[in-house]
């Protein structure tokens, strides 16, 4: 699962160098993977981590707690100036100059978050025009972009068909949607990302 955060009025060049270290000094568990990109007013920061259900648990179930044991093991003041958007699970902050002035749950059955599901292929090669599939629940929402990302740079996309899969069990309020867009690989080695921007 992951942490994500948006720090509003940042840059890039103000992460502290050991920004890591202070993830894992905060939660005490190494993240599989950082990642983080430039919306217009924000940098939003991605933090993928295998934690036990336990410790997810724990995180989210005081979140306000969890954030303030962040911005005071930090020797700067990255994370305690401005506004910062937390999402851990179901869960919800904004604190504002390392303050919390807003914890709470996402309502249980609440259908405003779109999620991807699976995407196929997960490799393509190199200079080529590659077909996505992309499965997810809200992805028609008019609100809703998803974006292929490479290098650090979006690729142009051209969508194609767009379908609804019924559910079979009706204690699933979520159906599951499908589209299929595709777009030119460059030539480029790396990892490509497929994201959904709410």
């Amino acid at each position: 699962d992951r942490i994500v955060f948006k720090l509003f009025g940042k840059e890039p060049n103000q992460f502290p160098i050991f920004v890591r270290k202070q993830i894992l000094d905060w939660l005490a568990h190494s993240p599989t993977e950082i990642e983080s990109y430039i919306r217009p007013g924000c940098v939003v920061l991605t933090i993928y981590l295998r934690l036990s259900d336990s410790i997810w648990e724990e995180l989210c179930s005081d979140l306000s707690s969890s954030l303030a044991r962040l911005f005071n093991i930090s020797n700067d003041a990255f994370w305690a100036t401005g506004w910062l958007y937390t999402r851990v699970q179901h869960r919800i902050a904004f604190s504002f100059d390392g303050q919390v002035v807003a914890d709470a749950p996402i309502p249980d059955g609440c259908n405003i978050f779109s999620r991807i599901v699976s995407v196929k292929p997960i490799a393509v090669a190199i200079s080529e025009q590659a077909q996505f599939q992309i499965r997810g629940t809200n992805l028609y929402r008019p609100t809703t972009r998803v974006l292929c990302a490479l290098e650090g740079q979006y690729l142009h996309q051209e969508f194609s068909q767009e379908t609804v899969q019924e559910v079979d069990d009706p204690q699933d309020i979520e159906e599951i949607e499908s589209f299929t867009f595709s777009c030119r690989v460059p030539s480029a080695l790396g990892r490509g990302f497929i994201e959904k921007n709410v």
